[in-house]
């Protein structure tokens, strides 16, 4: 799978941080809830899940792309430790890619997986800001060729989702009670009034 391939189907910005503003129908959910840390932990990785669940309801596999900054995937030795101290084994088949955004190098990483692998993922993801281990730095992010859709869990706190409106809305009532409030005048604009 090449990244211009992802590219072609979600745009040049699926990459972007905060790929919630980057789209004009977009969701971003906020999972967390301000609590201890084990707390916070706990009730993000429990909604994170349930909108995963929501997202990639018709999909057996995913893709998943990891990314960092850095000249090659040697800077990130280290999280691969950790990815293997959190029970995840990359597939036989990835593709490793790199390209300069904003005068940065990015590497990423793109492989297929088996919906339920993504668990482990998300779990070291968001771990990472709260301080429990194991956990990762690494930029991930979900997609669906299929459905049209992809998930970008940016840390504990939310998740952003980008795809095709009539399945974006579904999931905008299904989870409305996750949606963050700062950014509900934007989501309301775009799901209230229909497909």
């Amino acid at each position: 799978m090449k990244i211009q391939k992802i590219k072609d189907v979600f745009g040049d910005d699926c990459f972007s941080s905060a790929v919630f503003y980057k789209y004009k129908d977009s969701l971003r959910f906020e999972i967390s809830e301000s609590d201890s840390r084990l707390r916070q932990f706990i009730v993000a990785y429990g909604n994170l899940k349930s909108i995963l669940d929501a997202v990639f309801s018709n999909d057996i596999e995913v893709y998943c792309c990891l990314s960092l900054c850095g000249a090659n995937l040697l800077s990130a030795l280290s999280q691969f430790r950790e990815l293997d101290r959190g029970g995840f084994s990359f597939p036989a088949e990835r593709f490793v890619e790199s390209e300069i955004n904003d005068d940065e190098k990015i590497v990423r990483l793109m492989f297929k997986i088996e919906r339920g692998e993504c668990d482990k993922l998300i779990w070291m993801k968001i771990a990472h800001e709260l301080g429990i281990s194991p956990s990762v730095w690494l930029d991930l992010h979900i997609f669906s060729l299929e459905s049209e859709v992809f998930a970008h869990p940016y840390d504990e706190r939310g998740i952003d989702i980008i795809g095709k409106k009539s399945k974006l809305k579904s999931i905008f009532d299904k989870m409305h009670h996750l949606l963050i409030d700062y950014d509900m005048d934007k989501m309301e604009k775009s799901f209230r009034s229909g497909v």
